[in-house]
């Protein structure tokens, strides 16, 4: 698999499975990889203590990606994306809601249609990860924070899609939310 010639996205299970190695190798260096770990799988895949990455984050995530030639997508309450070229996003969109079971297989869904649909990698990460938040506030609007289920913000992703894309041809290069 690691070999394939096609991006790849490597979330959850396959992330811990890779971490078992303590060295992952990401596989091809001529196709896009995206990793999307929390906390606990990245310490898990790269062997580190949590409170650590926690702590040093802004500095080792970029190294990280660099390193391992990956798109990092290190989520959180502030998620970073980094690049392999050391680029590196943090989104501030977003609500406290989203932190529910299935979250972060709706936004490996988002990311990997993007990617599927021939985005650059870091680009499809960006924007993958921007759109979930954004979709989450969208069902915060309607639904508030309690209770919220990851099928919430799905069903308002068309809706921020539309929205995103309307912006950004009207402001070229506007990211809103997401600062470098």
């Amino acid at each position: 698999m690691a070999q394939s010639p096609l991006p790849l996205l490597f979330d959850a299970t396959a992330i811990l499975a890779l971490g078992k190695t303590r060295n992952p190798d990401f596989g091809s260096k001529n196709a896009a990889r995206i990793a999307t770990p929390h906390l606990a799988e990245l310490s898990t895949l790269c062997g580190e203590d949590p409170e650590k990455l926690e702590n040093e984050r802004e500095t080792f995530a970029p190294q990280w990606a660099k390193d391992h030639n990956v798109t990092l997508v290190f989520k959180g309450r502030e998620t970073l994306i980094c690049a392999p070229d050391g680029t590196t996003y943090k989104n501030t969109a977003g609500t406290r809601g989203m932190g529910t079971a299935g979250s972060g297989d709706v936004l490996a869904g988002v990311i990997g249609g993007l990617l599927a649909q021939g985005m650059e990698a870091s680009h499809a990460a960006t924007w993958g990860v921007h759109l979930h938040a954004l979709a989450g506030e969208a069902a915060k609007e309607d639904l508030g924070d309690d209770g919220m289920m990851a099928r919430d913000f799905l069903e308002r992703i068309p809706g921020v899609l539309r929205y995103l894309r309307r912006v950004t041809s009207t402001h070229n290069d506007t990211k809103p939310g997401l600062r470098r």
